[in-house]
């Protein structure tokens, strides 16, 4: 999971975990391309935020995607639609708006793990 915001980095985790899921974190796109590098054979998904400094959620998306090209991604944002305008979402690449409720959260994991490559 790929999320700039501290406390809902922290949140998260600890939902995705209390769902059963095992979570690594990274503070920024930079480091979720690095963490997902070194855990590849372990990751079934990648959760971005959309916006985030320095590195957007569809451009990590890109970067891995290139290495990985079955990498499985999920995106949020807490940005409305005109918002989102000004950014490129990748054909195909689901973005779900933040703030989420768990069963919100628990259902998009779930769909983004089970569509097939």
């Amino acid at each position: 999971m790929i999320e700039d915001d501290e406390s809902l980095r922290g949140t998260t985790r600890r939902v995705l975990e209390h769902l059963g899921y095992r979570v690594f974190v990274a503070k920024d796109g930079l480091e979720g391309i690095e963490v997902y590098r070194a855990r590849r054979s372990e990751i079934d998904l990648v959760l971005s935020d959309t916006v985030m400094p320095g590195m957007t959620g569809p451009e990590v998306y890109e970067a891995i995607r290139r290495e990985s090209p079955t990498a499985r991604f999920l995106l949020w944002s807490g940005y409305d639609e005109r918002e989102m305008r000004n950014i490129h979402v990748p054909s195909g690449l689901n973005v779900f708006r933040k703030p989420w409720t768990i069963p919100e959260l628990a259902t998009k994991v779930q769909e983004a793990l089970a569509k097939v490559e």
